[in-house]
């Protein structure tokens, strides 16, 4: 079942693991493009706990 993305800082969370696991640099790059987008909406704090929630999810693929 898909999950719905209710904030930015799922949001953020979302791009910054598709983009670890990305299979091309293409892909990977336009994601971080679409994680730097959002990141503006945020705080270093909050930046930093979405970073490590994307490390943590990263094996989950």
């Amino acid at each position: 079942m898909a999950q719905t993305i209710t904030n930015n800082n799922e949001a953020l969370t979302e791009a910054l693991t598709l983009a670890i696991n990305a299979p091309t640099e293409e892909l990977k790059n336009e994601l971080i493009g679409i994680a730097e987008g959002i990141a503006q909406q945020l705080t270093e704090d909050e930046i930093e706990a979405c970073k490590a929630a994307a490390k943590a999810n990263k094996t989950n693929f």
